[in-house]
């Protein structure tokens, strides 16, 4: 997301949540595979699961950076819409507030409004109660 917020154009991989805050009008998704990373190359302590990764496509990688580097003079209209919604939508001040509202969710120290659309984090918090 920050290349796009940038104006320049993403290359990641197309599995996990790359493609939530990735338009594809901006960004180019790689093939991947998910890998579990051995824990013994972990010392992040006990963990709920396996740690994973998702390993790109290295020849598909390399076309696709090939690409956006022959590219790279060429003007991308659409990533200035783009570069909007990301700085408007992903902005440590937005990250922030929302981050905010889920922990007052959580602890009750606000109670959701009943909107005909709840937000997923709404939704979600809602079920872990």
């Amino acid at each position: 997301a920050e290349a796009i917020a940038c104006g320049k154009p993403a290359i990641t991989t197309g599995l996990g949540p790359a493609r939530e805050f990735c338009p594809p009008e901006a960004a180019q998704f790689c093939s991947a595979k998910e890998i579990e990373i051995p824990s013994s190359q972990l010392q992040l302590g006990p963990m709920a699961g396996p740690y994973t990764w998702f390993e790109p496509d290295a020849a598909e990688l390399a076309r696709l950076m090939r690409e956006a580097y022959e590219r790279r003079n060429e003007p991308l209209p659409q990533l200035v819409a783009a570069s909007a919604k990301v700085r408007r939508t992903l902005s440590w001040n937005e990250i922030t507030r929302q981050q905010l509202e889920r922990v007052r969710i959580l602890t009750g120290l606000v109670e959701t409004h009943p909107d005909p659309e709840p937000s997923r984090a709404e939704t979600a918090l809602k079920g872990a109660r």
